[in-house]
C-alpha cells in the first residue's frame, strides 16, 4: 500500500514540471503575437501556468513535510479510473478540435458532469452551465483578447 502523502507529494511534483513545461516552451510557442502597445495574449496563460505550479509546489512540500501517513489502496482500479479520465480528456479535445470550442466545450461539460451522474434536479442546470460557460469564454477571449478560439 501507498501512503496518501507520497501519492499527494507526487502529484504535487507531476504537476507542478507539466505547468512549468507549459509556461517555459508550450504556451510562448502556441500564443499568437499581440499588437504594440496592448498586452499580449500569451500573458494570460502564462501567468495561470505560474500560479499552477507555485500552488502544486506547495502542495508537494506541505504533503511531503506534512505528519498524515494513512495508507491509500492505490490498485488496479484506480489505474483504471486513471485510464479512463485520460481517455474522456482525449475524447474533450477531439470535440474540440471536431466541432470547435463552443460546440465541443459544451459537449465536454455536459459529458463530463452527466458522467458524475447528478440528481434531475441538479442536471438541468448543469446544462445550462455547459451552454452558457463556453459562449462566455469564447466571447470573453475574442472582446478582451482578440483572439479567437476554435
Amino acid at each position: 500500500m501507498v501512503s496518501r502523502r507520497t501519492v499527494d507529494t507526487a502529484a504535487g511534483l507531476v504537476l507542478a514540471v507539466a505547468a512549468a513545461a507549459a509556461a517555459i516552451w508550450v504556451i510562448p510557442e502556441q500564443a499568437a503575437p499581440g499588437d504594440d502597445g496592448e498586452i499580449a495574449p500569451v500573458l494570460l496563460p502564462i501567468v495561470a501556468a505560474v500560479v499552477i505550479a507555485i500552488f502544486a509546489i506547495i502542495q508537494a512540500l506541505s504533503n511531503a513535510l506534512g505528519r498524515a501517513a494513512e495508507p491509500v489502496d492505490f490498485d488496479t482500479r484506480s489505474v483504471l479510473f486513471s485510464l479512463v479520465a485520460v481517455a474522456a480528456l482525449a475524447a474533450a479535445v477531439g470535440l474540440f478540435a471536431w466541432f470547435g470550442f463552443r460546440i465541443g466545450g459544451a459537449m465536454a461539460i455536459a459529458a463530463i458532469g452527466l458522467a458524475m451522474r447528478p440528481p434531475l434536479r441538479i442536471a438541468g442546470w448543469l446544462i445550462a452551465v455547459a451552454i452558457v460557460l463556453p459562449l462566455a469564454a469564447y466571447t470573453l477571449a475574442w472582446h478582451g483578447l482578440r483572439l479567437a478560439l476554435p
